[in-house]
C-alpha cells in the first residue's frame, strides 16, 4: 500500500468520553439525592420545599432519559469499534477493515454506496457528537464506521466516484444488521 492513513480507537478519545458519561452520571445521582430530600418536605408539612422536590423531580427524569440515551449511543459505537482497524489507501483507493477475525479489503469497484448518517441536532446537544458512515457493498454487506475511529470528512479523499448519500438524523442509532 501506498501512503496509507491508519486509525484506530484513540484511547485519550475513549478517556475524555468516559470520564464525560461518569460525570454526567455523578450529577444525576446527586440530582436523585436532592429530589428524594426535597420531597420529604411534604411529611414534614414543608410544602414548599415539596413542591421543589417535585420540580426536581420531573427535571431528574428528563436528564435520566437524556443522559441514558447519549449512555446507550456511546455503548453502541464503542462496541461496534471495539478491536477494529481502519487503513485508508487513497493512491491504490482502498479501505482495509481489520478486526481480530478477519481482514475485509473494500475497493471502489466493491462499493454500492457511501452513506453518512450525521446528526440534525445543535452542536450544543450532546447526541450531535455520534455520527456515523455505512459502506454498503455489491454483495450486500454493510459496514459502519463510527465518528470514534476517525471523522467522516476522511472520505473525502477516497471512493470519489462512489454514490453518496447524506441523512440527517435527530438520533444516530446503528442498526443491527451492520458490522
Amino acid at each position: 500500500m501506498g501512503n496509507p492513513k491508519i486509525y484506530k480507537l484513540s484511547i485519550s478519545k475513549l478517556a475524555m468520553r468516559i470520564l464525560f458519561i461518569l460525570m454526567l452520571l455523578f450529577l444525576n445521582l446527586v440530582m436523585i439525592y436532592i429530589a428524594f430530600n426535597a420531597l420529604q418536605g411534604f411529611l414534614n408539612q414543608n410544602n414548599k420545599l415539596g413542591y421543589i422536590g417535585i420540580v426536581i423531580t420531573l427535571l431528574t427524569l428528563y436528564t435520566t432519559y437524556y443522559f441514558g440515551t447519549i449512555l446507550v449511543l456511546f455503548l453502541q459505537f464503542y462496541i461496534n469499534e471495539k478491536g477494529k482497524c481502519i487503513t485508508i489507501d487513497s493512491v491504490n483507493n482502498e479501505l482495509v477493515i481489520e478486526t481480530k477475525n478477519e481482514n475485509i479489503i473494500i475497493t471502489e469497484k466493491d462499493l454500492m454506496s457511501i452513506e453518512f448518517n450525521l446528526s440534525n441536532k445543535n452542536s450544543k446537544n450532546l447526541t450531535s457528537e455520534y455520527d456515523f458512515v455505512r459502506l454498503n457493498t455489491i454483495s450486500g454487506e454493510n459496514y459502519v464506521i463510527t465518528n470514534l475511529i476517525m471523522r467522516s470528512q476522511e472520505f473525502d479523499q477516497i471512493f470519489i466516484k462512489t454514490k453518496r448519500i447524506i441523512k440527517l438524523n435527530n438520533l444516530n442509532l446503528i442498526s443491527k444488521n451492520c458490522s
